[in-house]
C-alpha cells in the first residue's frame, strides 16, 4: 500500500465523519435512550415477532393467490381445449374447418365469469345451454 492509497482513504474516512456524523450520534443516542430509559426491555424484539408474524400473513396471502391464478389458468386451458375439440367437431360434420381468430375469440370467452362466458359460447359459435341437477 502506496502513501498515495492511505492518503485517499484517509481523506474519504475524514469526509464521510464531517458530513455523516449525525448518523453515528443517533445511534448512540438511541442506544442510550434504549437502555436507561425504556421500562419494557423488550420492545425491539416485541416489534420483530409482529413484523415477522405479519410477513408470514402476507406469504400466505400471496402463496393462495398464486395458487388460486394457477388453477384458474389451468382451468382455462383445460375448457379451451375442450371448447375447441367440440367446436372442430362440429365444424367436421358440416365440412368446415376452426379458425385461428376463432381459437383466439373462444380463449378470450374462456376468461370471463362464468354467466358471461356460458352466454357468449352459446351465442357466438351456436353451443347448447345444458343445465345439470345434481
Amino acid at each position: 500500500m502506496t502513501w498515495i492509497t492511505v492518503k485517499h482513504l484517509l481523506q474519504k474516512t475524514w469526509f464521510y465523519i464531517k458530513n455523516y456524523w449525525w448518523v453515528g450520534a443517533l445511534i448512540a443516542l438511541g442506544f442510550v435512550l434504549h437502555k436507561f430509559f425504556l421500562f419494557d426491555k423488550d420492545v425491539l424484539g416485541g416489534l420483530y415477532k409482529e413484523k415477522a408474524k405479519q410477513n408470514e400473513e402476507e406469504l400466505e396471502v400471496i402463496n393462495k393467490a398464486h395458487e388460486t391464478e394457477r388453477k384458474e389458468k389451468a382451468r382455462v386451458e383445460k375448457d379451451h381445449q375442450l371448447v375447441v375439440e367440440a367446436l372442430e367437431f362440429e365444424r367436421a360434420k358440416e365440412g368446415k374447418q376452426v379458425k385461428a381468430e376463432e381459437k383466439k375469440r373462444i380463449k378470450e370467452v374462456l376468461e370471463m365469469p362464468e354467466e358471461e362466458r356460458v352466454k357468449a359460447l352459446s351465442d357466438e359459435f351456436g353451443f347448447e345451454v345444458v343445465e345439470v341437477e345434481e
